[in-house]
């Protein structure tokens, strides 16, 4: 017995195949899109977040010595230097002016009391130093440098 009077419902099983392919592909862009998201964000992080005491100064006298005066100023703490980045940059500047390009070499290190680091520093045969404390960022420097 046929049913001719009745229109036959529409098969779902095709646009439920297709819906879930769209599906798929678009959780797997979202997938990728955010590992992307994480790898920029991973790599946008000052290396001092998790950075020991002596590779933060390390990094600052290698910045110093070759003229980045942008990447020493971001080893700084804002809350104790109370600079701006530009001023920072103005300061070391000014001091090639006076003194020359920077050579400091690192000449000892100790732990203080307290926990911050203490690295003796010599520029052109003058002492220097500078000073870091840990911050919600990571090692920064708290005094000295210049």
């Amino acid at each position: 017995m046929k049913d001719e009077g009745h229109a036959k419902a529409p098969s779902r099983s095709a646009g439920t195949a297709r819906w879930r392919t769209d599906t798929a592909a678009g959780e797997t862009a979202l997938r990728r899109l955010g590992l992307l998201l994480l790898v920029a964000l991973a790599l946008a992080v000052p290396t001092t977040a998790e950075a020991s005491p002596a590779s933060v100064a390390r990094e600052y006298v290698h910045a110093a010595n070759r003229g980045d005066f942008r990447t020493a100023c971001s080893f700084f703490s804002r809350r104790t230097m109370k600079i701006t980045n530009r001023q920072c940059r103005d300061l070391f500047e000014w001091g090639v002016v006076c003194f020359g390009p920077f050579d400091y070499e690192t000449v000892s290190s100790h732990r203080m009391r307290g926990g911050d680091w203490w690295f003796t520093l010599r520029r052109r045969h003058h002492p220097s130093y500078i000073r870091l404390h840990r911050d919600a960022v990571g090692w920064r420097i708290s005094s000295g440098g210049w």
